[in-house]
């Protein structure tokens, strides 16, 4: 129980907006004795936003077009931090992309499934119908697992001192900011998938697809109060990943750019793909 205890102290010195999430289950006692401390109102009150974040620049790496984001001052929910400088891919990863990688590693394609799905990896929905996709449509019924097995395969291809993974909730945040206004696609009469990436208009920065087309993987275990950017919880690992920005299939007004949710990392659906980041190899 000492352990526990311990555990439990040091995840909410490192994410204080963990208390915020706690306090509806405390008994109403315990929660207004909470409440009441200096502690829990200088968590749950709103510091000043940090600046808009800025992109520096482009490049293109791998074959992919990345948008270089400056490092600085971020918000994530009730969580401020510093994040270094790191690129996000201008879009989505997408069929023809992801069928290279495939052609490389075929202990991830679809006729590897039934073993991937044993071993926890991915679920049933592996890769549906991805041999029928358009090549550029964005990569869907990918797991977390997958997505960042791609990332893995594409390091080999990194410039010097790069490295390609998933961004974490706090890169991907960041990097939303940066580009205003947005438009999204978001469910339509006719539409039944998501849009292919060369038919997206950019945003001022030059990203396509961030709000709406498909939810996005992050690197992230979930937790209900976002983790300031820890890649996964050291004391309390979640089953669940963090997605982001919403999908073809969500009603305009339902989903936005804060829009965040849970999904076990095996899930492989038809609303779901992901986006490539830039970072440095010690990041």
């Amino acid at each position: 129980m000492g352990r526990f205890v311990a555990a439990a102290l040091a995840d909410i010195a490192a994410d204080p907006a963990i208390l915020i999430a706690l306090a509806p289950w405390l008994p109403a006692d315990a929660r207004s004795a909470l409440e009441a401390t200096g502690y829990f109102k200088s968590v749950s009150s709103s510091p000043a936003a940090p600046p808009a974040p800025r992109a520096s620049g482009r490049m293109t790496a791998a074959g992919t077009d990345f948008i270089l984001l400056q490092g600085g001052p971020y918000a994530l929910g009730q969580m401020r931090g510093e994040l270094a400088s790191f690129g996000l891919a201008a879009s989505e990863a997408t069929v023809a992309e992801f069928a290279r990688f495939l052609a490389e590693h075929p202990e991830w394609n679809a006729a590897a499934r039934d073993s991937l799905v044993a071993g926890g990896l991915v679920d049933d929905g592996y890769l549906s119908g991805f041999d029928e996709a358009n090549g550029n449509e964005p990569v869907r019924y990918v797991s977390r697992a997958a997505a960042l097995a791609y990332c893995r395969w594409l390091s080999d291809r990194a410039p010097s001192g790069y490295r390609f993974t998933l961004p974490s909730e706090a890169q991907w945040s960041y990097a939303a900011a940066a580009g205003l206004p947005r438009s999204g696609i978001l469910l339509e009469p006719g539409r039944s998938g998501p849009v292919p990436v060369t038919a997206l208009v950019p945003d001022t920065v030059g990203f396509k697809g961030l709000l709406g087309n498909v939810w996005e993987w992050c690197a992230d275990s979930f937790a209900i109060q976002p983790a300031a950017g820890v890649i996964g919880r050291e004391s309390f690992p979640s089953a669940e990943g963090v997605v982001r920005g919403g999908s073809w299939a969500n009603q305009p007004g339902i989903v936005d750019l804060s829009s965040r949710g849970p999904m076990l990392a095996s899930t492989s659906s038809a609303f779901l793909g992901f986006r490539v980041a830039l970072v440095h190899v010690t990041d």
